[in-house]
């Protein structure tokens, strides 16, 4: 059987000027987003054999704080037979100088402004799946998932 590798890679760039509404966490309101330039190279292996591994790096600049982000994510998956397997995925995210939500601005009881500050973020992931296949119609998954995020307040 051939091998089957695939590499990866992915270029992005986001101009300024978007709408993340999750951030800001106020209904109504949304935070501009700011320029962003990416890079995500990829290496895997052949999904088809037993044992599979992904190793994805993503890597970006933001813009705004001038903020690098780097995730790398290392994915493993055995598979025993054709009806079970397990995959494990580790994700480490650190951002330095992400720009996070931090309060609002009221005067006089009206909402005046929403306050953002630069913010050093770090985050672990770890999941742990078992899957079973009952047939080619129905099985069922097990997944564990344990999830870290520190969050370090730099300026305002």
């Amino acid at each position: 059987m051939l091998s089957f590798w695939n590499i990866i890679v992915l270029e992005g760039f986001r101009s300024p000027g978007g709408n993340d509404f999750y951030e800001l966490r106020v209904t109504g309101y949304s935070f501009r987003t700011r320029q962003r330039i990416q890079f995500n190279p990829t290496l895997e292996t052949n999904r088809a054999k037993k044992y599979y591994v992904l190793l994805d790096n993503f890597f970006a600049i933001r813009r705004l704080f001038n903020s690098p982000n780097f995730s790398p994510d290392f994915t493993q998956r055995y598979r025993f037979s054709d009806k079970f397997s397990i995959t494990e995925e580790l994700l480490y995210n650190p951002t330095i100088n992400d720009a996070g939500y931090y309060s609002q601005y009221i005067d006089n009881g009206n909402l005046k402004d929403n306050i953002f500050y630069g913010r050093d973020l770090e985050t672990i992931q770890n999941i742990l799946s078992f899957k079973y296949k009952f047939n080619s119609k129905s099985g069922i998954t097990f997944r564990a998932r344990h999830y870290w995020s520190k969050v370090e307040p730099k300026q305002l």
